[in-house]
Protein backbone atom coordinates (compact mmCIF):
# COMPACT_ATOMS: atom_id res chain seq x y z
CA UNK A 1 0.00 0.00 0.00
CA UNK A 2 1.25 3.33 -0.80
CA UNK A 3 2.35 6.10 1.84
CA UNK A 4 -1.16 7.97 0.48
CA UNK A 5 -3.03 4.82 0.67
CA UNK A 6 -1.53 4.37 4.80
CA UNK A 7 -2.31 7.68 5.58
CA UNK A 8 -6.08 7.00 3.89
CA UNK A 9 -6.67 3.99 5.98
CA UNK A 10 -5.62 5.47 9.28
CA UNK A 11 -7.50 8.47 8.66
CA UNK A 12 -10.61 6.44 7.72
CA UNK A 13 -10.15 4.05 10.74
CA UNK A 14 -10.30 7.09 13.37
CA UNK A 15 -13.05 8.27 11.34
CA UNK A 16 -15.07 5.28 12.39
CA UNK A 17 -13.86 4.32 15.52
CA UNK A 18 -14.95 7.42 16.44
CA UNK A 19 -18.47 6.58 18.46
CA UNK A 20 -19.67 9.91 20.22
CA UNK A 21 -18.87 11.53 16.47
CA UNK A 22 -21.30 8.47 14.63
CA UNK A 23 -23.65 8.82 17.31
CA UNK A 24 -24.14 12.49 17.26
CA UNK A 25 -23.87 11.90 13.11
CA UNK A 26 -26.41 9.49 13.02
CA UNK A 27 -28.92 11.14 15.51
CA UNK A 28 -28.72 14.43 13.18
CA UNK A 29 -29.61 12.40 10.12
CA UNK A 30 -32.19 10.52 11.65
CA UNK A 31 -34.13 13.45 12.95
CA UNK A 32 -33.64 15.21 9.68
CA UNK A 33 -35.79 11.81 7.58
CA UNK A 34 -38.07 12.16 10.71
CA UNK A 35 -38.19 15.98 9.66
CA UNK A 36 -38.30 15.89 5.62
CA UNK A 37 -41.32 12.56 6.20
CA UNK A 38 -42.77 15.02 8.33
CA UNK A 39 -42.42 17.61 5.92
CA UNK A 40 -43.89 15.22 2.63
CA UNK A 41 -47.30 14.54 4.70
CA UNK A 42 -47.44 18.68 5.56
CA UNK A 43 -46.85 18.92 1.50
CA UNK A 44 -49.83 16.71 0.33
CA UNK A 45 -52.26 18.20 1.90
CA UNK A 46 -50.68 22.12 1.81
CA UNK A 47 -47.85 22.33 -1.01
CA UNK A 48 -49.89 23.48 -3.83
CA UNK A 49 -50.25 26.62 -1.41
CA UNK A 50 -46.63 27.39 -1.13
CA UNK A 51 -45.99 28.96 -4.51
CA UNK A 52 -48.73 31.86 -3.57
CA UNK A 53 -46.87 32.43 -0.17
CA UNK A 54 -43.13 32.82 -2.07
CA UNK A 55 -44.93 35.43 -3.89
CA UNK A 56 -46.27 37.09 -1.41
CA UNK A 57 -42.63 36.94 0.09
CA UNK A 58 -41.25 38.08 -3.06
CA UNK A 59 -43.99 41.06 -2.82
CA UNK A 60 -42.76 42.31 0.14
CA UNK A 61 -39.70 43.53 -1.36
CA UNK A 62 -36.97 44.61 0.82
CA UNK A 63 -39.34 44.69 3.46
CA UNK A 64 -39.55 40.83 3.97
CA UNK A 65 -36.06 40.35 4.61
CA UNK A 66 -36.03 43.31 7.64
CA UNK A 67 -38.52 41.42 8.82
CA UNK A 68 -37.08 38.47 9.17
CA UNK A 69 -34.05 40.13 10.58
CA UNK A 70 -35.72 41.92 13.00
CA UNK A 71 -37.45 38.83 14.53
CA UNK A 72 -34.19 37.40 14.78
CA UNK A 73 -32.57 39.87 16.30
CA UNK A 74 -35.33 40.35 18.97
CA UNK A 75 -35.86 36.43 19.86
CA UNK A 76 -31.94 35.89 20.28
CA UNK A 77 -31.43 37.49 23.59
CA UNK A 78 -34.43 35.43 24.85
CA UNK A 79 -32.92 31.65 24.08
CA UNK A 80 -34.90 31.59 21.64
CA UNK A 81 -33.15 28.83 19.30
CA UNK A 82 -31.79 30.10 16.06
CA UNK A 83 -32.21 26.53 13.59
CA UNK A 84 -35.86 27.31 13.21
CA UNK A 85 -35.41 30.58 11.81
CA UNK A 86 -31.73 28.96 9.71
CA UNK A 87 -34.66 26.80 8.24
CA UNK A 88 -37.12 29.33 7.65
CA UNK A 89 -34.72 31.60 5.52
CA UNK A 90 -33.80 28.57 3.23
CA UNK A 91 -37.49 28.07 2.85
CA UNK A 92 -38.64 31.44 2.17
CA UNK A 93 -35.50 33.23 0.15
CA UNK A 94 -33.35 30.72 -1.08
CA UNK A 95 -30.03 29.05 -0.32
CA UNK A 96 -27.98 31.68 -1.27
CA UNK A 97 -30.08 34.75 -0.23
CA UNK A 98 -31.15 33.05 3.01
CA UNK A 99 -27.93 32.04 4.25
CA UNK A 100 -26.96 35.79 3.53
CA UNK A 101 -29.92 37.10 5.68
CA UNK A 102 -28.99 34.77 8.86
CA UNK A 103 -25.54 35.76 8.95
CA UNK A 104 -26.49 38.83 9.19
CA UNK A 105 -29.06 38.54 11.42
CA UNK A 106 -26.68 36.60 13.95
CA UNK A 107 -24.36 39.07 13.76
CA UNK A 108 -26.48 41.93 14.38
CA UNK A 109 -28.44 39.62 16.96
CA UNK A 110 -24.55 38.98 18.24
CA UNK A 111 -23.15 42.37 18.56
CA UNK A 112 -26.91 43.80 20.23
CA UNK A 113 -25.99 40.54 23.15
CA UNK A 114 -22.32 41.39 23.44
CA UNK A 115 -22.62 45.45 23.95
CA UNK A 116 -25.53 44.85 25.96
CA UNK A 117 -23.23 41.98 28.47
CA UNK A 118 -20.24 44.15 27.87
CA UNK A 119 -21.99 47.55 29.30
CA UNK A 120 -25.54 46.73 31.08
CA UNK A 121 -26.09 43.18 31.81
CA UNK A 122 -22.67 42.89 32.95
CA UNK A 123 -23.13 41.71 36.52
CA UNK A 124 -26.48 39.90 36.07
CA UNK A 125 -24.27 37.90 33.41
CA UNK A 126 -21.93 37.13 35.82
CA UNK A 127 -23.93 36.17 38.29
CA UNK A 128 -26.06 33.57 35.93
CA UNK A 129 -22.43 32.25 34.56
CA UNK A 130 -21.70 31.24 37.97
CA UNK A 131 -24.60 28.63 37.68
CA UNK A 132 -22.67 27.05 35.37
CA UNK A 133 -19.09 25.87 35.33
CA UNK A 134 -19.04 24.76 31.99
CA UNK A 135 -19.47 27.93 30.33
CA UNK A 136 -17.45 29.14 33.42
CA UNK A 137 -14.16 27.18 32.29
CA UNK A 138 -14.64 27.98 28.84
CA UNK A 139 -14.37 31.77 29.78
CA UNK A 140 -11.41 30.94 31.75
CA UNK A 141 -9.88 29.07 28.99
CA UNK A 142 -9.93 32.30 26.76
CA UNK A 143 -6.30 32.17 25.44
CA UNK A 144 -3.64 34.54 23.68
CA UNK A 145 -5.37 33.88 20.34
CA UNK A 146 -8.75 34.58 21.29
CA UNK A 147 -9.92 34.71 17.01
CA UNK A 148 -8.93 30.79 16.94
CA UNK A 149 -11.00 30.19 20.46
CA UNK A 150 -14.09 31.95 19.40
CA UNK A 151 -14.13 30.39 15.84
CA UNK A 152 -13.79 26.93 17.57
CA UNK A 153 -16.40 27.44 20.10
CA UNK A 154 -19.23 28.60 17.16
CA UNK A 155 -17.87 25.09 15.04
CA UNK A 156 -18.52 23.37 18.25
CA UNK A 157 -22.62 22.40 18.72
CA UNK A 158 -22.60 24.46 22.14
CA UNK A 159 -25.98 26.71 21.94
CA UNK A 160 -25.61 30.44 20.11
CA UNK A 161 -26.82 32.56 22.70
CA UNK A 162 -24.88 31.16 25.99
CA UNK A 163 -21.57 31.45 23.86
CA UNK A 164 -22.56 34.95 23.28
CA UNK A 165 -23.27 36.23 27.03
CA UNK A 166 -20.23 34.02 27.89
CA UNK A 167 -18.25 36.22 26.38
CA UNK A 168 -19.73 39.59 26.60
CA UNK A 169 -18.20 39.22 29.94
CA UNK A 170 -14.44 38.95 28.72
CA UNK A 171 -12.15 41.63 27.17
CA UNK A 172 -11.96 40.47 23.33
CA UNK A 173 -12.37 43.40 21.32
CA UNK A 174 -15.05 44.04 18.76
CA UNK A 175 -12.89 43.39 15.56
CA UNK A 176 -11.52 39.54 16.82
CA UNK A 177 -15.39 39.24 17.69
CA UNK A 178 -16.54 39.78 14.55
CA UNK A 179 -14.40 37.36 13.03
CA UNK A 180 -14.61 34.80 15.21
CA UNK A 181 -18.44 34.87 14.09
CA UNK A 182 -17.84 33.20 10.81
CA UNK A 183 -17.03 30.22 12.50
CA UNK A 184 -21.21 30.16 12.27
CA UNK A 185 -21.36 30.31 8.96
CA UNK A 186 -20.79 26.66 7.78
CA UNK A 187 -23.33 25.16 10.47
CA UNK A 188 -25.78 27.79 9.20
CA UNK A 189 -25.49 27.04 5.87
CA UNK A 190 -26.63 23.27 6.44
CA UNK A 191 -29.21 24.48 8.43
CA UNK A 192 -30.75 27.21 5.77
CA UNK A 193 -30.06 24.41 3.10
CA UNK A 194 -32.34 22.14 5.49
CA UNK A 195 -35.32 24.19 4.76
CA UNK A 196 -34.14 24.99 1.16
CA UNK A 197 -35.03 21.38 0.51
CA UNK A 198 -38.00 20.85 2.61
CA UNK A 199 -39.50 23.76 0.81
CA UNK A 200 -38.89 21.73 -2.49
CA UNK A 201 -39.91 18.35 -0.89
CA UNK A 202 -42.98 19.80 0.26
CA UNK A 203 -44.14 21.36 -3.31
CA UNK A 204 -42.68 18.08 -5.04
CA UNK A 205 -45.32 16.94 -2.67
CA UNK A 206 -48.22 18.78 -3.48
CA UNK A 207 -47.64 18.34 -7.21
CA UNK A 208 -46.35 22.32 -7.18
CA UNK A 209 -42.58 22.03 -7.96
CA UNK A 210 -41.33 21.58 -11.74
CA UNK A 211 -37.83 20.89 -9.80
CA UNK A 212 -36.54 17.58 -12.06
CA UNK A 213 -35.69 14.57 -9.73
CA UNK A 214 -31.93 13.89 -11.01
CA UNK A 215 -31.65 17.80 -9.90
CA UNK A 216 -33.67 17.12 -6.62
CA UNK A 217 -31.40 13.53 -5.58
CA UNK A 218 -28.49 15.58 -6.42
CA UNK A 219 -29.81 18.68 -3.76
CA UNK A 220 -30.65 16.10 -1.09
CA UNK A 221 -27.28 13.82 -1.52
CA UNK A 222 -25.24 17.21 -1.34
CA UNK A 223 -26.85 17.71 1.90
CA UNK A 224 -26.30 15.11 3.62
CA UNK A 225 -22.89 15.03 2.62
CA UNK A 226 -22.35 18.66 3.75
CA UNK A 227 -24.41 17.27 7.12
CA UNK A 228 -21.68 14.68 7.31
CA UNK A 229 -18.79 17.11 6.82
CA UNK A 230 -20.51 19.93 9.37
CA UNK A 231 -20.85 17.30 12.32
CA UNK A 232 -17.12 16.15 11.51
CA UNK A 233 -16.09 19.72 11.76
CA UNK A 234 -17.93 20.51 14.88
CA UNK A 235 -16.92 17.20 16.59
CA UNK A 236 -12.99 18.37 15.88
CA UNK A 237 -13.82 21.61 17.17
CA UNK A 238 -15.32 20.72 20.57
CA UNK A 239 -12.58 18.47 21.36
CA UNK A 240 -10.26 21.01 20.11
CA UNK A 241 -11.62 23.30 22.81
CA UNK A 242 -11.56 20.57 25.57
CA UNK A 243 -8.02 20.06 25.03
CA UNK A 244 -7.80 23.99 25.52
CA UNK A 245 -9.35 24.12 28.14
CA UNK A 246 -6.63 21.19 29.88
CA UNK A 247 -3.91 23.37 29.27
Amino acid sequence: MSAFGQRLHAFRKRLWDHPVHWRVLALRLSIGAAALAFVIVLGWFWGQHIPAVEAFIAGLGIWGPVIFITLFVVTMPLFIPNAPFAMAAGALFGLFWGTVYIVIAGLVAELLIFSGGHRLLRSHVEQTLKKHPKLLALRGALTEQPVRFMVLLRLSPIPFTPICYMLSTTRVSYRDYIIGYCGYIPGNFVTVYFGFVAKHVAKLAGGADALSSPKFILAVVTLIATAILVTYISHAAKKALDATQKL
